[in-house]
Parts: C-alpha cells; sequence; structure tokens
C-alpha cells in the first residue's frame, strides 16, 4: 500500500532558561510558533531563533522545527 504525505504545517520551538530553582537545577520554558510558512528551512528555523535569543533575556537551548503531515492511502 502506498502513502501520500501532504504537509499541513510547520512549528518552531524553542526552548530557553529562565533561571535556577534552590537546589540549582534549570529552570527551563518553551515557547512555540506555529504560524510559521510551511516552505521554512530549517536554517530559517535556526536564524529566526538566534533572533528571538538577541531579544529575550535569556539563552536560548534548543531550536526544533516540527513537521506535520498528512498521510493518505493512494
Amino acid at each position: 500500500m502506498a502513502v501520500n504525505s501532504t504537509m499541513l504545517n510547520k512549528t518552531i520551538k524553542v526552548e530557553y532558561k529562565v533561571g535556577v530553582d534552590e537546589s540549582g537545577k534549570d529552570l527551563l520554558k518553551t515557547q512555540s510558533f506555529s504560524t510559521t510558512k510551511i516552505d521554512t528551512t530549517d536554517q530559517d528555523a535556526y536564524d529566526f531563533a538566534i533572533a528571538l535569543n538577541g531579544v529575550l533575556l535569556f539563552p536560548v537551548l534548543s531550536v526544533e522545527i516540527i513537521n506535520k503531515n498528512e498521510l493518505t492511502e493512494v
């Protein structure tokens, strides 16, 4: 059975450190940007996060791009 994959949307997920707790463990926050264009490249997503890093008061630790696809039988 063959399957067709159609991209529905992309989400950029950025994780950054907002501080440390009493025991010294990092406090992390994640922010997602789901209005990302479908043709956004991995480099575009990374560049966006780096630019965001310049605006945030906290360091960006990781960047993910999440693709949501619909699978249908051909």
